[in-house]
């Protein structure tokens, strides 16, 4: 609707002229708003396109501009009476109808828009911007794999497009399909790359991925382009603590905090930095900092437990990590921490119940078999706590992935860890071991003999012979 090259003073004069000359004829009024709306005057282009409809007010022209206009202000209720008092006078004008989509979208009407953009689609079906619409306002419900025809429609029928190509690049990173997403990101990318939000999506893609050093660069180049982008900052610092890099992390969170100090999710990683630097007070302070803006994030709460244990106020951490079970019962990770503390106050039947409720939601069967076995042990069950320690080491197993056996035989260990502050639970668990010990020290596999080397070595770490 509007001159790409705008237009220029001589222009609008000459049509000021025009429309005064002819005062009663709206087309008049109508090419005079579309010169304002091409040099952004838009209060201008209000004016005239609002003379064009008091002029003509069966003229869909001038209330498609009207709409337009407050389209792009934002303004979604004006723009919607424009369009439909349109729409009455000119029932089968597609852009009429997918425009009203537009603004039916993002005024949360979604089924209304799916509608417009259908009806635009039957008049005009080769009219990408209505399959465009369509895909987002899937999007918008999170009904990503039905995103995904109408997107792909609208990328086909206008490959130029870097806003569809970045929408079905989105669906298909919340699916799941990363090099789909990314095909499309980078070719978006490539259209327009001055677009911000494009880079910051390529890096989510990355990151969701783990590949944290491209995901920081995707993330910088978003930057470059937006430097007060508090979000692409924090991703930046999860990346550089998910690289082992916590300097780097604080400093880059530091900022982000400054941007955006009422966003509690720079105040978590910058404390998970401070906890990595050991600066266990900075990042004890980070945690509340995050839980006054968000008390209700159990996550945070663990966190924070973790740290008040670390520091020896236990007390305090009890607290959190009941906090944190209070918000999120199936939060595995704060029951274990507290069992281990219930463990260290020799207070095995409060330890068994943490460990069960542990196993209950943990999702993973071998870790679910390692807190089955020490709730087990730890009421006097020791046929049930062998049971689940063979389920548990036949889980680690069958995953098949060697990196994965050694480091989830750790957990067993970090358990053993725990338990051994209660003398009668290492001894249970002692004998376990010598029964796996047995179990695996004959077997041909090259995976159950580097298990069983991994349980000799848990066996004399508790002081086995």
């Amino acid at each position: 609707m509007t001159d790409p090259e705008g237009a220029s003073p001589e222009d609008i004069a000459r049509l000021e002229a025009e429309a005064k000359e002819h005062p009663e004829d709206p087309d008049r009024h109508i090419e005079l708003g579309d010169a304002y709306l091409d040099a952004g005057e838009t209060e201008k282009a209000l004016a005239a396109f609002g003379t064009a409809a008091r002029l003509a007010p069966d003229n869909p022209e001038a209330r498609f501009h009207l709409g337009y206009v407050h389209e792009c202000k934002g303004e979604w209720e004006p723009a919607r009476l424009h369009y439909e008092a349109g729409l009455r006078a000119d029932e089968d004008d597609s852009w009429g109808h997918c425009h009203l989509g537009h603004v039916l979208a993002r005024s949360d009407r979604h089924e209304a828009a799916r509608a417009s953009y259908q009806r635009a689609i039957e008049l005009e079906p080769e009219e990408a911007e209505a399959y465009h619409g369509l895909g987002y306002v899937h999007i918008l419900e999170e009904r990503f794999e039905e995103a995904l025809e109408p997107l792909g429609r609208a990328v086909q029928l206008s490959p130029e497009s870097a806003a569809a190509r970045y929408d079905l690049g989105y669906a298909y990173s919340r699916l799941g399909r990363s090099a789909d997403a990314l095909t499309q990101l980078e070719q978006a990318a490539g259209i327009d790359p001055d677009d911000p939000a494009v880079h910051f999506q390529i890096g989510c893609v990355h990151e969701a991925e783990g590949r944290y050093a491209r995901a920081i660069v995707a993330f910088e180049k978003g930057l470059a382009l937006e430097p007060q982008d508090a979000l692409a900052r924090t991703h930046i610092g999860y990346c550089r603590l998910a690289l082992g890099q916590p300097k780097a992390a604080r400093e880059v969170l530091d900022e982000a905090v400054r941007l955006s100090p009422q966003d509690p999710e720079p105040y978590r990683y910058r404390g998970d930095a401070f906890f990595d630097l050991t600066e266990l007070d900075r990042a004890a302070a980070d945690y509340r900092g995050a839980l006054e803006l968000e008390p209700g994030d159990a996550d945070t709460h663990h966190c924070l437990g973790v740290v008040l244990r670390e520091s020896g106020a236990t007390d305090d951490a009890m607290l959190h990590f009941g906090a944190a079970l209070d918000l999120d019962p199936t939060l595995v990770r704060s029951y274990y921490e507290r069992a281990g503390l219930h463990l260290e106050r020799g207070d095995g039947p409060a330890a068994a119940t943490d460990f069960t409720s542990a196993g209950r939601f943990e999702t993973e069967a071998g870790f679910r078999g390692v807190y089955g076995a020490v709730a087990a042990a730890l009421e006097d069950r020791l046929e049930d706590a062998r049971e689940s320690m063979t389920r548990a080491m036949a889980a680690f197993l069958a995953h098949g992935d060697r990196s994965l056996i050694r480091e989830w035989v750790a957990v067993p260990e970090d358990a053993i860890g725990l338990a051994s502050a209660h003398a009668p639970l290492q001894a249970r668990l002692r004998a376990l071991l010598v029964r796996m010990r047995q179990m695996l020290a004959g077997q041909g596999d090259a995976r159950l003999r580097e298990l069983a080397a991994d349980l000799e070595r848990l066996w004399r770490k508790l002081g086995g012979s």
